[in-house]
């Protein structure tokens, strides 16, 4: 029984890409229409899980085969899922990926490559590993009438940016003169997301209602888990196409 005055209990998932810069950057820009039609979005993320790591040793992880690429997994597919639903994609309804294990660090594969088809037909690289030796997140959207990068991670073209920021690049044809866009944003997902949920219990206690930040929702966290179990799924078989689960 709730007491008197007190108001009822908010759950929340912090996401913290769903909170960083140059993601939210990224899905700013793509809704603003610059891309034209999205054609198709591609996920690279290298994470190295080896002894250097802070998670190498987390005992609930090794306790299930594939926690890791599952655990990790979720971040990755949210930065997805968060610059694919800005151009009007929809969400993530069939997948198919192939799983591998590059190392011998972590239990289960640690490797993953498919695919998704988003609602509206635009197809998805998934691309993630655990095995390799430098980190790194990309995501990129291909439209008819430009492309948007996110990159993290300290090599290629990108070395002069600092570390652990991303860099954003979008270019748009659909200008006269074609229009460039290149920016360095700090990695903040954490701090962002614990800043929008102190404001929100803030509102609560000085007595006003209060909206919860759409990116702290737990649907949003589960429509993040259902999408990788979706893969993990179809990678168990081979490869087999399969369904996300779907989410209300």
């Amino acid at each position: 029984m709730q007491a008197s005055g007190i108001p009822a209990a908010r759950w929340s998932v912090q996401e913290n890409y769903r909170g960083e810069s140059g993601l939210v950057m990224a899905a700013e820009l793509a809704r603003s229409g610059a891309l034209g039609r999205l054609v198709k979005a591609d996920l690279v993320a290298e994470l190295p899980m080896n002894p250097g790591s802070r998670y190498y040793a987390s005992a609930w992880r090794r306790q299930l085969p594939g926690s890791f690429l599952l655990e990790g997994g979720v971040h990755f597919v949210a930065a997805l899922r968060l610059v694919c639903a800005a151009t009007g994609a929809g969400e993530p309804g069939r997948v198919s990926a192939l799983l591998t294990r590059g190392s011998e660090g972590v239990p289960g594969p640690d490797t993953l490559v498919g695919w998704a088809r988003f609602d509206g037909g635009v197809p998805a690289g998934v691309s993630i590993t655990q095995a390799g030796a430098i980190p790194r997140l990309c995501v990129t959207l291909v439209g008819t009438q430009g492309t948007i990068e996110a990159k993290r991670g300290q090599w290629g073209a990108w070395t002069a940016a600092p570390a652990n920021s991303y860099t954003l690049h979008a270019e748009s044809s659909g200008d006269v003169p074609a229009s460039v866009d290149q920016r360095v944003l700090p990695f903040d997902g954490v701090g962002t997301q614990v800043g929008a949920f102190v404001a929100h219990a803030a509102a609560l206690r000085d007595g006003r209602d209060a909206e919860l930040d759409a990116s702290l929702s737990v649907q949003e966290a589960a429509r993040d888990l259902a999408l990788m179990e979706a893969l993990l799924r179809s990678g168990e078989r081979q490869g087999e196409a399969v369904d996300v689960e779907r989410l209300a």
